[in-house]
This record gives structure tokens, C-alpha cells and sequence, in this order.
């Protein structure tokens, strides 16, 4: 029903693509990150959330908003949209066509997240899984534990600015929604960060303290930065600059050392058990896995779990 393609998932039932690279005439968007939904498309579809943010950096487009759980057709495939805790909006796509159902996980996490919809465990016969950290090393620790780490390394530096870089759409919104629950210390945002906050907002998600960051900031501040932003010139901006990264990558000590002073282990992504419980809960008797170390998972979910467990193979559409 579903081929992996140069051009990304691809339904010839219903001839539309899922989240595809390169303009096409239907495509269907799990989420608003930039690798995902991207511009020139004729029409797309998705969630009402997914298309406020995707609004903000692609502008006006042909779009069909579908609330998660309301079924919609696509050239007679019937379509649905169910939470997977990614980001705002991110959504998993249920396919169902000849009897079959297949879902596409999209990028999901499911450990808590108070900045979006929880992650939806959704039954399929096919089930196309993200595998972007599909090795036991990666286990998250709690996100509350390491948002309070990331209050102590502020108060750690009293007279100086700490600056945490993190990627500006989805993790920016998390940790400012978890560190509101933990201080009322204001914190600063890189406008790349403050225009995606009302739409956070006027969906009811709490973000504490935040302030649109300007040419100067008080000692002891915190600003969040996407990494882009984070050049050696901009650093000397402020005063006693200590530099974080919140990342699942900062798991490895070697990505630690490579890029900052101090690695905060927080990722949007499933970690080794959140895929494993996802492909359990499922219920699903096939499983293709794309990105990530898709192989070597593939093969441990054949053995542990005896089901038919596949790197997905690219095809033409």
C-alpha cells in the first residue's frame, strides 16, 4: 500500500505522498518541522495545529485541516490522524484500503510532554516506524529531572549567561513548558523561538516567563537558541557565556565534548523502549523502519518479538 521513494512515503492508491521532499500535486504532513512539511506543494493535508505553525515559515498554502481521529478520504483511501507526540499537531497517519490498515508513525515520542497532544498507541496490520534511536543505549532519562539540571547550571553562573541551544519549533516550547512548572525565572527566546508562542498559546499551552530576547539581557539570564543562531561573534554579545545543547544525541559523551560545554539528554524522538512498546502495542505483524539504525533494530524485533521486521526498501512510484 505504501512505498518508501526518492521522494518519500508514497500511497499510489490514493497517489499522494506522505511528508514529501520535493513538490507534488497531494501531500499528506505529519508535523510543521522543516524536513517534514515543506514548501510547493499543490494541496496539502493536516492537523489545524501542524498548519498554524507550518503557516509561520512557509506563508498562505492550499491546505485541508483534519482534526486528529476524523477520518477523511484522499482519492478514496480512507485517511486518518492521530496524535504522535512530537511536537503541536505532530500527527502518526492511520491508512486503511482493501481491508488492510497501515499506520506511519512520522517522527513520535511518547514520554510526557506538557507543550503537546500524548502520543496515541494506534492497532494496524503494517506498521512504518521512525528508528532515529533504535539502540538500547538511548533510554531518556525524566525531562523534569533534567529541566531542574538545567536550573542549577543557571544559578550555577549568577553573573554570566547561560545559553542553551535547542532546535527553535517543538523543543524550545518543551523545555518552556516544563521549566514553568519549576521557576519563575524569565526566560530569554531567540525570535526564530518567539514566533511559533502564540500559536503554543492560543492552544492552551503554558510557557511561564518568556521574553523576546534583545540587545541585552540581566546577569544570571537564560536564553534558548537554535543552533544556527550560536555564532562566536553573537556569543560576545553577553557576559560570562556558558553554552548548553538539548539534544538525545547529547546521550553520546563524544557529541557532548564535540559541541558544547554541557549536554542536556532531551529528545522529541522514542527512545530504545518507547519503539520497542510502540511495535507491542500496535499490534501490528509487519514492521518497516526508516532513518535511523533501522537494521540492527529490524533484527532484534524479529528475534524478540517474531514479527516480520524489515528495513523499508526504496522503490519508484
Amino acid at each position: 500500500m505504501i512505498q518508501l521513494t526518492a521522494n518519500g512515503l508514497y500511497c499510489a492508491a490514493g497517489d499522494f505522498f506522505i511528508d514529501p521532499e520535493r513538490p507534488v500535486p497531494r501531500a499528506v504532513i505529519t508535523h510543521a518541522h522543516g524536513d517534514h512539511a515543506r514548501f510547493g506543494h499543490t494541496h496539502y493535508w493536516m492537523t489545524p495545529a501542524t498548519a498554524a505553525l507550518a503557516r509561520i515559515r512557509l506563508g498562505d498554502f492550499a491546505c485541508t485541516t483534519v482534526n486528529p481521529g476524523v477520518p477523511f478520504a484522499v482519492n478514496g483511501v480512507e485517511l486518518s490522524f492521530h496524535s504522535a507526540g512530537h511536537l503541536l499537531g505532530s500527527a502518526q497517519v492511520r491508512i486503511r484500503s482493501h481491508g488492510q490498515t497501515w499506520v506511519v508513525t512520522g517522527d513520535f515520542k511518547r514520554h510526557r510532554d506538557p507543550s503537546c497532544e500524548p502520543f496515541e498507541v494506534v492497532p494496524c496490520d503494517t506498521l512504518i516506524t521512525e528508528a532515529s534511536f533504535a539502540l538500547p543505549l538511548y533510554r531518556w532519562p525524566p525531562m523534569q529531572a533534567v529541566c531542574a539540571d538545567i536550573v542549577k547550571w543557571c544559578d550555577s553562573n549568577p553573573d554570566g549567561t547561560c545559553v542553551l541551544e535547542c532546535y527553535a519549533l517543538g523543543k524550545a516550547q518543551r523545555i518552556l513548558a516544563e521549566l514553568a512548572t519549576l521557576t519563575n525565572r524569565p526566560v530569554h527566546v531567540h525570535p526564530s523561538i518567539d514566533r511559533f508562542l502564540t500559536v503554543y498559546r492560543d492552544h492552551g499551552i503554558a510557557l511561564g516567563s518568556v521574553q523576546r530576547l534583545g540587545d541585552s539581557v540581566p546577569p544570571g539570564s537564560l536564553i534558548l537558541a537554535p543552533p544556527k543562531a550560536v555564532t562566536r561573534g553573537w556569543l560576545r554579545r553577553w557576559t560570562k557565556v556558558q553554552r548548553g545543547f538539548a539534544s538525545g544525541w547529547m546521550q553520546l559523551r563524544a557529541h557532548r565534548r564535540e559541541r558544547v560545554g554541557r549536554g542536556f539528554v532531551i529528545s522529541d524522538h522514542a527512545d530504545w523502549d518507547e519503539l520497542n512498546q510502540t511495535v507491542v502495542d500496535s499490534g501490528a505483524q509487519r514492521v518497516l523502519c526508516i532513518h535511523g539504525d533501522s537494521r540492527i533494530w529490524a533484527e532484534h524485533l524479529s528475534r524478540r518479538y517474531h514479527v516480520d521486521a524489515r528495513p523499508m526498501p526504496e522503490t519508484q512510484p
